[in-house]
């Protein structure tokens, strides 16, 4: 007998832990009477969708969806039924990123070119987008950054493979070198500097994935141009002086509120002009939506 009570002790200790780690897990539904639901697996259309750990352990329900007062993610993110007043904002962010333009003019990862870096700076830009709605926000963007290199210069050699016994036109004979080639030797010039700059400006469009109160998590993809800017001393190194090449960015951020009016955002990217960036916005609401 105590044996299979100690048994069925065990069983309910593991039964209660089972039930607090699922209950530890779940989202809630709030109802508009105030009783709550612990669910999973939310899907809010018309109906709200979910598996209910309430009452029936994990199966499958819906409600219809004007019953529901908001759901709670497990988070803590609160997602109301009635979504609050949209407002429009304009976000004007600065920041400070890195790129790869030294790439441009040494391959560090092959150990390739001869042009030598002697200075570059960061990618200081600034973006201000605007929030048609609450999925979508399109903005303008620039970007500039500066680095100083010694560039390359290349010298041709030329040698002889073999030597041979010739005869001259006088009927000396001498050795002469015979199957000419040639070897090109490329090495910085340090007796120059040439100095470069790219502006790029474009435009971009990001999709928010999630935004509201608590945080903006966005992806997005961005289209510009690059100008560039290319002097040296002394002259006669500029290749890219004047250019305009076209830009394309993949985007993917977050934005984290400090207050209504202020807060901060880091981003990744991959394309020109940055492959990270972090910077401060300041929002500015416009017309209700």
């Amino acid at each position: 007998m105590g044996l299979i009570q100690r048994c069925m002790s065990r069983i309910l200790v593991f039964f209660i832990l089972f039930i607090f780690s699922q209950a530890k897990a779940q989202d809630t539904i709030v109802l508009k009477t105030g009783e709550k639901i612990l669910a999973k697996h939310i899907h809010i259309g018309t109906k709200l969708h979910f598996r209910d750990y309430t009452i029936n352990r994990g199966k499958r329900d819906s409600i219809d969806k004007d019953k529901v007062d908001y759901v709670i993610h497990k988070s803590g993110w609160r997602i109301p039924m009635i979504p609050p007043s949209w407002y429009s904002p304009i976000i004007i962010i600065p920041g400070i990123g890195m790129s790869g333009i030294t790439m441009q003019f040494h391959n560090y990862f092959k150990d390739e070119g001869a042009n030598i870096i002697t200075l570059f700076t960061p990618v200081y830009n600034l973006s201000v987008d605007y929030g048609v709605n609450q999925l979508f926000s399109v903005g303008v963007t620039s970007a500039w950054q500066y680095l100083k290199i010694n560039p390359s210069i290349s010298h041709t050699y030329t040698y002889y493979a073999a030597y041979a016994l010739t005869q001259l036109p006088n009927g000396s004979l001498v050795y002469a070198g015979i199957d000419p080639r040639s070897i090109t030797i490329t090495a910085p010039n340090f007796n120059a500097v040439e100095t470069l700059t790219r502006l790029n400006i474009g435009c971009r469009l990001l999709y928010h994935i999630r935004n509201d109160d608590v945080k903006d998590f966005y992806i997005g993809a961005g289209a510009g141009f690059s100008f560039w800017s290319d002097k040296s001393s002394p002259t006669g190194y500029s290749s890219l002086n004047g250019s305009v090449l076209p830009s394309i960015h993949a985007i993917i951020g977050e934005r984290k509120d400090v207050n209504n009016f202020f807060g901060f955002e880091i981003e990744g990217g991959i394309g020109t002009p940055y492959f990270a960036n972090a910077g401060i916005y300041f929002k500015m609401n416009t017309r209700k939506k």
